[in-house]
């Protein structure tokens, strides 16, 4: 029941069910495997206020029925990375909320897919996503932003970025509720 704490960096080499928070000062967090959010969970990964970096390698997901599971990412100056899916659209009740509190960049390799909120605090330097995003709501505050697919939210679309917010060719853009973007917007 108790949190994980680490002066130096975290890396799990497998698959990881996650009830509590992982952290570390400001060195390097990495799950070299699957990521499942513990039934009803609301944890946080965080490598503090400075470089450390979050690498998820596998898939990011909550566990089926009961109540839905949330995930925060804290990386401070450093970079977090899921370089598998985020959540699923099979169960809704499984992880359906995702915060990035803060990063320099982020990537999804992966496709996204949260029934509740997509939300990003800050990013300094850029957030990438790769495949289709598909959530139930989407307020991301950054610097660039690159959507190289399918983009969806099924409430508001609030995209608060001091730099180049750029859309590629494949796929669209879609929100059932309000769409805003406070800087630059190249499609």
């Amino acid at each position: 029941t108790g949190s994980i704490s680490s002066t130096g960096a975290f890396n799990a080499t497998g698959n990881v069910n996650l009830a509590a928070n992982i952290t570390t000062t400001n060195t390097d967090l990495t799950i070299g495997g699957n990521l499942v959010i513990a039934e009803g969970m609301a944890p946080t990964l965080s490598t503090g206020a400075g470089a450390g970096h979050i690498l998820v390698t596998g898939t990011t997901n909550g566990t089926a029925v009961g109540a839905a599971e949330s995930l925060t990412v804290l990386a401070g100056t450093g970079n977090v990375t899921f370089t598998g899916n985020v959540g699923n659209n099979t169960d809704a009740l499984e992880l359906e909320a995702l915060t990035v509190t803060s990063a320099a960049t982020t990537l999804f390799s992966g496709k996204i897919e949260l029934a509740n909120a997509l939300t990003q605090s800050a990013g300094s330097v850029a957030t990438t996503f790769n495949d289709t995003v598909n959530v139930g709501s989407a307020a991301l505050t950054g610097t660039a932003y690159n959507l190289n697919n399918s983009f969806s939210s099924g409430g508001a679309t609030t995209i608060t970025n001091s730099g180049t917010l750029t859309k590629n060719g494949t796929g669209s853009i879609s929100s059932t509720g309000a769409f805003n973007a406070t800087g630059n917007v190249n499609l």
